[in-house]
């Protein structure tokens, strides 16, 4: 059990698995929740920083698409994947996601979004 002054705040903890066999199995795991001593515990993957710097270079536009209620999800990879009218779209580029963006919703476009 935790110990310290703050005990109630999450902690974080980096592992490294010497077997990539096990790092995945620990990721894919069983469904839902685990617990470790009545304690909730997430797994998150390691994120390169390339696709880090990938998913932000997004942002601009992903607001855009956001303002205008438009399914949209980052990809595992960094790109960025847009439902519009039931076609999905995936966009590995900042400038093409902002075309498609500047094509299908023209008004907001010319207003500076």
């Amino acid at each position: 059990m935790a110990t310290g002054r703050n005990t109630r705040q999450n902690q974080v903890f980096i592992v490294k698995f010497h077997y990539r066999q096990d790092k995945e199995r620990a990721l894919k795991g069983r469904k839902g929740q685990r617990t470790f001593r009545g304690h909730n515990i997430l797994l998150f993957p390691d994120v390169p920083s390339s696709v880090a710097k990938k998913r932000a270079s997004f942002a601009d536009v992903k607001h855009s698409f956001w303002k205008r209620n438009v399914k949209m999800v980052t990809q595992d990879d960094g790109s960025l994947q847009v439902v519009h009218e039931g076609v999905r779209y995936v966009f590995d580029c900042p400038k093409e996601a902002q075309k498609f963006y500047d094509r299908n919703f023209p008004d907001e476009a010319m207003d500076g979004d």
